[in-house]
């Protein structure tokens, strides 16, 4: 007697992977190849033949199984390719969210309001072992006194700071002194030349005093101004704009580019070559 254990039309099949309940029906479980069978003789007793449709329907629910199994891994290979073909393209968006005109060859007008942080440099001085500031033996500088001020301020007290008493007919008995070293306020000097003019009283021709070398011009800018805007343009490295813009906030007399220009010319022919003062080695 030969015993053929046959699953009804619908199986439920639990899987343990992830606590997912899957249902499979009877066409589902006929992609399992083979499908077990067991020979059960007829003289065999009862109990005998009950276990044996038990191993039946056990081979039956590992065969199953195993396609369950199958068709899962199937699937967790696609949703990890899937997984991997995301991963690629956010990285992709975030990286051309990242670029900017620093790191990429993107112009600086592309940046918008989001400018990229401008990296602080490191300085490549080591740290000694000197503390900052001041260092034993050091010759230290500072703001000392003067013993004869150029002005003198002085500001009475006229009533006492406890009683409110008045104070404005009682001597001074000491002074607290503190002097502030500042700028005297600045304006440009103008100096008039005149020469004389005589009528000479032989011939009756008139005669006219010869002006200094250097006053030229009706109206002209003395040296000093001359060095300084010399001074501030070459030495300082101040735009010949600046320059000018300099003198009409400190003199209240903006100078022309074009007069600067003159001025460090005309100043070069008034210093002495260096070469003059060089002796032979």
């Amino acid at each position: 007697m030969e015993v053929i254990f046959t699953p009804g039309p619908e199986v439920k099949v639990i899987s343990h992977s992830d606590g997912v309940t899957i249902n499979e029906t009877a066409s589902d479980s006929s992609s399992v190849t083979g499908t077990p069978s067991l020979s059960v003789s007829p003289t065999l007793p009862h109990d005998l033949a009950s276990l044996a449709f038990m191993v039946q329907w056990l081979l039956q629910r590992l065969y199953e199984q195993a396609g369950v199994i199958r068709r899962q891994r199937e699937t967790i290979e696609q949703q990890k390719a899937k997984i991997q073909e995301q991963a690629a393209t956010v990285q992709s968006l975030r990286d051309q969210l990242a670029k900017h005109s620093g790191n990429s060859s993107k112009p600086p007008s592309s940046d918008g309001y989001k400018k990229p942080p401008v990296p602080r440099t490191r300085s490549l001085r080591r740290s000694g072992e000197k503390k900052t500031g001041g260092q034993p033996g050091h010759t230290g500088r500072r703001l000392e006194p003067v013993e004869q001020p150029d002005h003198f301020e002085v500001h009475p007290v006229t009533e006492c700071a406890h009683c409110h008493a008045s104070l404005a007919d009682v001597p001074v008995t000491d002074y607290e002194k503190r002097q502030v070293f500042d700028l005297p306020p600045v304006r440009v000097e103008v100096t008039e030349h005149r020469v004389e003019v005589k009528a000479c009283p032989v011939c009756g021709e008139l005669a006219t005093a010869a002006f200094p070398p250097d006053v030229t011009q009706p109206t002209q800018y003395g040296p000093r101004l001359k060095a300084q805007a010399t001074y501030f343009n070459t030495y300082q490295f101040i735009p010949l704009a600046r320059t000018s813009e300099m003198f009409g906030d400190l003199y209240g007399h903006p100078r022309g580019e074009a007069t600067i220009g003159q001025a460090k010319g005309g100043t070069g022919g008034e210093i002495p070559p260096p070469t003059g003062g060089t002796r032979p080695q």
